[in-house]
This record gives structure tokens, C-alpha cells and sequence, in this order.
């Protein structure tokens, strides 16, 4: 009788505890998934700041290179205005094929290996798919 009493008490303490571990478990949980919303939501935030600078960055980049672009062409403009002029000029002096061919070969030489200092920065070897060296800083005139 009394192992049998001691089995009812024990099952009547089991029922009364069940509700108060249910709800510190649920209280628990709770907590668990929103300590993890917060940091799921200071990761996103982290991610999209990282995609926003780096559209920014791809931004100058393409800024940058079309500036060079830019300012390439205009040399290379005048280079060929100044060929065409000295070509004019010496029309009818001697030796003037040699003073073409070697404006020539320096518009030649300036396409291959160009060096423009910009603002502190130096751009070398721009072309089509390279960017150079540019500080976000610094502007183009």
C-alpha cells in the first residue's frame, strides 16, 4: 500500500511539474529564436552595407575608366591634329616624312605603355578592361 501511495504522489508530482517545465521550455525557446532573428537580421544588414559599397566601388570604377576613356581620346585628338598640322607645316620642307613617321611612332609608343599622373594616382596601361590605379578620393578635371 504505501509503494503504491508513493507511486500516486510521485505520478501527481510529475503532472504538477509537467506545466511549469512546458512553459519555461517554451519561454526558453522563445528567446532562442529571437536572440537568432537578431542576429540573422545584423547579417543581412551586414551584407547588403558590403553589396551597397561594393556597387558604389564598381560605380567609380566604371566612372574612372570612362573619364579615361574620356581624356584618352581627347589626347589622342590632339596628337593627331598636331601630326596633321605638322604635316601641313612641312609640306614643303625636306625631311618631312621623317618628322611623320616619328610622330608617328610616339603616338605608337604612347598607346602601348601610357602614364597620365591624376591627382596623386598614375594610370597606367589603360585600356578597355583595366582600371589602373585610383583612390576614390581624387578627381578627374
Amino acid at each position: 500500500m504505501r509503494e503504491v501511495r508513493r507511486a500516486a504522489i510521485q505520478a501527481q508530482k510529475n503532472c504538477k511539474e509537467t506545466l511549469p517545465r512546458a512553459r519555461r521550455l517554451t519561454k526558453e525557446m522563445m528567446l532562442y529564436w529571437k536572440k537568432y532573428d537578431k542576429v540573422e537580421k545584423e547579417h543581412r544588414k551586414r551584407a547588403e552595407k558590403e553589396a551597397l559599397e561594393q556597387r558604389k566601388l564598381d560605380e567609380e570604377m566604371r566612372e574612372a575608366k570612362r573619364q579615361q576613356r574620356k581624356l584618352n581620346f581627347l589626347i589622342t585628338q590632339t596628337e593627331l591634329y598636331a601630326h596633321f598640322m605638322s604635316g601641313k607645316a612641312s609640306m614643303g620642307a625636306p625631311g618631312g616624312d621623317t618628322t611623320q613617321e616619328d610622330i608617328l611612332r610616339k603616338l605608337e609608343d604612347n598607346s602601348a605603355q601610357r602614364q597620365i599622373d591624376v591627382g596623386g594616382g598614375v594610370m597606367v596601361n589603360v585600356g578597355q578592361e583595366d582600371y589602373g590605379i585610383i583612390s576614390s578620393s581624387q578627381q578627374f578635371i
